[in-house]
């Protein structure tokens, strides 16, 4: 687990977690390597990142997992992680997500992973997977990243594009989620993932 955007790596990225678990900012932290799956003290899972967002809710990407908030929060994006694709429950997240845009407007923006998660994503959230779907489906707008899985794995591309040079990396990480803005579509519009 790293936070690049506070400068915790590894153990201390876990304290602060920690820190913010003990004061009742965090509850149901997801962590990577299998740290921590949830709230051990009785806590329950929720959207990854929500203490993070800005008062506005002007809008918000919606991502897989924590290592996505962290690319986009680094490079200046609103990010919330659900906790595992299976985890997103309209009962509990909708709430949240129905805060931005409304469906003249959409203004939550759903990365859609080109593997099977994505696939369960994109049935889940749509209702395609027989159950009822979520109620702010017509909020979202879906879009996938050419060449690469999630915005975690397009960042560490344009780090690696630009060695010692944030400013560049972060131009080039930039652009291309513009390109992702621009392209993204309503999910009745959105080709289908495959399985």
């Amino acid at each position: 687990v790293q936070h690049k955007d506070a400068g915790l790596h590894g153990h201390d990225a876990c304290h602060s977690h920690a820190a913010l678990l003990a004061a009742g900012q965090l509850k149901g932290a997801a962590f990577q390597k299998g740290l921590v799956q949830a709230d051990k003290g009785g806590g329950f899972m929720q959207l990854y990142g929500l203490w993070r967002q800005p008062p506005d809710r002007g809008f918000s990407f919606l991502v897989e997992g924590e290592s996505d908030c962290h690319a986009l929060w680094f490079n200046g994006y609103p990010a919330l992680g659900m906790p595992g694709v299976g985890n997103y429950k309209a009962d509990r997240d909708d709430p949240v997500v129905l805060q931005y845009g409304s469906p003249e407007s959409p203004r939550i923006y759903v990365s859609m992973e080109p593997d099977e998660g994505g696939f369960n994503l994109f049935r889940r959230l749509t209702g395609e997977d027989g159950r009822s779907g979520s109620a702010a489906v017509g909020q979202m707008l879906f879009f996938t990243i050419p060449g690469y899985k999630d915005p975690s794995e397009l960042w560490s591309a344009c780090a690696d594009r630009h060695p010692g040079d944030t400013e560049a990396a972060q131009r080039d990480f930039r652009t291309a989620m513009g390109a992702c803005i621009q392209n993204a579509r309503r999910w009745q519009e959105f080709p289908r993932p495959a399985a």
